[in-house]
């Protein structure tokens, strides 16, 4: 690798829940980005899966798009909820690539099952993570932000919390982010390039 410090770093930005559950908001995020082949799936251990969220997609979702794609009634019109979605999405949140339209999207379809929204960014043993957890609609943990300066307590860990929250206990040794399967790629992108990714079912 031409990064010296490829093998230390650690990246990922995704929404994380049971497969059905995440062909969802894929789905969704397809047609709010009027794009086919976005968001693609990719599986996980323990009966999940994920949408990677790269800085592109983030940058191509807003509520703006959700409106032009007929998706009007996510977009936060309500001020209330516009306001929370914002504050969610919003850099003392400890989240850099949440958007509140990607909030909409997750708050929407967590009435089909429980949905995580994670992200991490590490360099060695220094770096943040940040999770939150939707369940039938409604925010029910977080956000959990671990910032770079603050003590790593696995089991306190926020995306662990998030994960056991999704139902991946620990196994043995194993903790619940080793489960899941999210120590299988370095970088959000790697995601998307991975055998694990699921093509888009008939009519997604």
């Amino acid at each position: 690798m031409d990064d010296p410090d490829y093998w230390l770093r650690y990246e990922l930005a995704a929404v994380v829940g049971p497969d059905a559950t995440v062909q969802s908001v894929a789905q969704a995020l397809r047609v709010a980005s009027n794009d086919a082949r976005a968001a693609p799936v990719a599986s996980l251990e323990a009966g999940l899966a994920m949408v990677p969220v790269t800085a592109e997609l983030a940058a191509r979702l807003s509520a703006d798009a959700l409106r032009a794609r007929n998706l009007g009634q996510l977009s936060g019109r309500d001020p209330a909820a516009a306001l929370r979605r914002q504050h969610l999405a919003g850099p003392e949140s400890g989240f850099l690539r949440l958007t509140p339209a990607i909030v909409a999207l997750v708050e929407a379809v967590s009435v089909l099952g429980t949905l995580a929204y994670i992200e991490a960014d590490y360099i060695g043993l220094e770096g943040r993570q940040a999770a939150a957890l939707w369940e039938s609609g409604q925010l029910i943990m977080g956000p959990r932000l671990l910032g770079r300066r603050e003590p790593f307590d696995p089991p306190g860990a926020p995306i662990t919390v998030a994960l056991r929250g999704l139902g991946v206990e620990n196994r043995g040794r194993r903790d619940a982010f080793l489960v899941a399967g999210l120590d299988r790629y370095r970088t959000t992108e790697q995601w998307l390039d991975a055998d694990t990714v699921v093509e888009p079912r008939d009519g997604a």
